[in-house]
């Protein structure tokens, strides 16, 4: 199954049961709710759930919950501002707004506000105007995309830091790879492949100059070689006299 497939499936089976109401009670966080991308992150990529966050969620480029629960909260804002002043519910919405102006600062309208104001759109409150809803979620992405590059840099994932220079889904994961090759390549981006270490050669006692290490992963046409050159001392092992 492919990348894109796979979002569909997410988006259209998943993510509507998880986002049901999101747009008045997004604005907290749910960490039940995180699990379940997480896991769905983690099966696509083909890795255990010690994996690091940054990695899976960084090669698929998905939105967060986050994300897609303040986008809900911005359609619903252009709802209620675009409704009839004869219509109750957009009375109910000009007595929130009030309420938030005078001492409520956790109902709708002050989630709404601190929304536009985090994305620098804070007119769209104070003149009660539509928000452009495309360049809601571009924001959002590049807030995300900020943020897995601000926590990427931890020691696992030294090897995604240099060969991954920005948040997005990777190409890996769209080409036509089947599940057991994909999760090699994602255990081995994230630090975390389990690898059988073959010495050039074995000395006993001393130095040993540039000493080469050879690391395989053979499977099919997929091959992962990793060779290191290290000075390694060993301890010389006096036989005990019999």
């Amino acid at each position: 199954m492919g990348h894109s497939t796979y979002t569909k499936l997410y988006d259209s089976f998943v993510a509507p049961i998880t986002d049901y109401g999101s747009a008045v009670w997004g604005f907290r966080c749910y960490s039940d709710l995180d699990k379940v991308q997480s896991r769905a992150t983690r099966f696509f990529t083909g890795v255990h759930k010690f994996a690091p966050s940054f990695g899976h969620t960084g090669d698929i480029g998905w939105v967060s919950n986050r994300g897609r629960w303040k986008l809900n909260t911005l359609r619903l804002w252009n709802r209620l501002i675009t409704l009839d002043e004869s219509r109750l519910t957009k009375k109910i919405f000009i007595w929130d707004m009030k309420e938030h102006n005078e001492s409520n600062k956790s109902n709708f309208c002050a989630q709404a506000k601190q929304i536009l104001c985090d994305l620098g759109q804070k007119d769209s409150y104070c003149k009660l105007s539509p928000f452009d809803i495309d360049l809601g979620r571009k924001c959002i992405l590049e807030r995300e995309a900020s943020h897995w590059a601000e926590n990427v840099n931890f020691p696992k994932l030294d090897l995604l830091a240099k060969i991954k220079s920005k948040f997005g889904t990777e190409s890996y994961l769209q080409v036509d790879l089947d599940r057991y090759d994909k999760s090699l390549l994602s255990q081995y981006r994230y630090g975390i492949l389990p690898l059988e270490i073959e010495t050039g050669r074995y000395i006993i006692g001393g130095w040993i100059e540039n000493t080469e290490f050879v690391l395989y992963v053979m499977r099919g046409q997929l091959r992962i070689k990793f060779t290191l050159l290290l000075n390694v001392q060993f301890m010389q092992i006096s036989e005990p006299n019999s």
